[in-house]
């Protein structure tokens, strides 16, 4: 069953602490500093707070503790806040004996723990058949597979089949380019980019020419990349302009990572679709100098998201092995340059930061991390650890029982470390 209500950690932090009866939420009432947090609707006089935990609700994930606080309640922490705090930001404090950072360890505990019946939903179009590949590495994240879809039309167009050398422009001193007639992934080449050591990160390294073509009703370009060497995200840019040479894009589009000697196919968003009315320039720029590398580009096209159809690829056309979908010749028969779609259950994600999203039912990770959290706490005094046993073997029910609301996915082909 998907998550209806998607939760962030922040959100699933306050839940188990009014569980525990441990938190009080509050809003700062004015403009404090990195060191003073002003809420004069929290009850309390002087150093009522004192040895408390607090959690701002914004994007730093500061956690500091209360060293004092006067009868106008102004909360004064230590270590000092990364950023001054503002009128309205939102905060939880926490009892002295629960570091939120323990909750954090506990929720994520939860995580790792949840079996397949929970796993959450998983939809992928990150592969790409073509140059007679059969076998596909998966993500790390998928954990099994129900359907394999191919997508047999959808809108969109060519931009620049790369079977011929970039010619518009280049500099030499940093770059030189070839085409590749032996290794490519559609038509009758690609083209090769070789970067010299001293490739400036600032310069447009090569550009090509194309017949004006209006983007603005497409979403997404594709492409392939192959690289000598791995590449972080945003290392390389596709740009695209309407005017020659690149001189002002348009878009500057951050190449997703690539591994190194592997041909990768990408699909990526356009950020100004509105503005790309009459694209004439393709160009190649690394704002991370990347040293003496090389790449391949092959087969760049725009595409509109959502105009796809899908036909499923027949579950004997395909199996599973050491984490890599395998298609057989029947499959690649109707399939043999075709984005595919991954259909089934992925790993639950590690929230590791206060906008994280829970993508796996928030009560149940409520529930169950509230049961670790209440036996942590009952070690501590002798006088309360029954109760807190006991709270904690109610509240360990109630997660099964909503983990045993959920149904299991069907028709999944597992993955042996799934």
């Amino acid at each position: 069953m998907p998550v209806i209500s998607a939760q962030t950690r922040f959100q699933l932090e306050k839940s188990i602490g009014w569980n525990l009866n441990a938190i009080h939420v509050g809003t700062t009432t004015d403009t404090g500093s990195v060191t003073v947090l002003n809420d004069t609707t929290l009850w309390g006089g002087l150093n009522n707070h004192g040895g408390k935990w607090v959690h701002p609700n914004d994007t730093t994930g500061d956690i500091v503790r209360v060293r004092s606080n006067d009868t106008s309640v102004a909360l004064t922490v230590s270590p000092a806040l990364s950023l001054n705090s503002t009128t309205g930001l939102e905060y939880i404090l926490w009892d002295e004996d629960f570091n939120p950072t323990r909750i954090h360890d506990f929720i994520n505990r939860v995580v790792h723990t949840v079996t397949r019946k929970g796993a959450p939903p998983l939809e992928d179009t990150s592969l790409h058949t073509g140059g007679k590949m059969y076998t596909f590495s998966l993500k790390s994240c998928v954990a099994g597979i129900q359907n394999v879809l191919t997508r047999q039309s959808y809108t969109g167009e060519s931009l620049l089949t790369c079977d011929n050398v970039w010619d518009e422009s280049s500099d030499t001193t940093m770059v030189t380019i070839a085409l590749e007639d032996e290794d490519y992934r559609e038509g009758s080449g690609s083209v090769r980019f070789t970067f010299l050591a001293a490739a400036d990160t600032a310069t447009v390294l090569a550009t090509d020419s194309i017949s004006a073509t209006d983007m603005s009703g497409y979403t997404h370009v594709e492409f392939w990349t192959k690289m000598t060497s791995s590449a972080a995200a945003g290392d390389l840019q596709l740009l695209l302009d309407n005017s020659t040479g690149c001189a002002s894009p348009t878009e500057s589009l951050n190449v997703p990572q690539t591994d190194s000697a592997v041909w990768t196919h990408h699909r990526v968003a356009l950020a100004n679709p509105w503005s790309d009315t009459a694209i004439v320039s393709i160009g190649l720029q690394q704002p991370t100098d990347l040293g003496a590398t090389t790449v391949w580009f092959d087969d760049i096209r725009a595409s509109k998201d959502g105009s796809e159809t899908w036909e499923r690829i027949h579950p004997t056309q395909w199996r599973l092995g050491n984490r890599k979908l395998v298609l057989n010749a029947d499959a690649y028969a109707h399939a043999a340059y075709s984005l595919l779609k991954i259909v089934g259950v992925k790993k639950p994600t590690e929230l590791t930061s206060d906008t994280s999203i829970c993508d796996i039912d928030p009560e149940y990770v409520i529930e169950a991390a509230t049961a670790i959290a209440l036996r942590a706490r009952g070690d501590r005094t002798a006088e309360r650890r029954d109760a807190a046993w006991l709270e904690a073997e109610r509240r360990e029910g109630l997660a099964q029982q909503r983990l045993n609301s959920l149904m299991t996915p069907r028709g999944v082909r597992w993955l042996s470390d799934a």
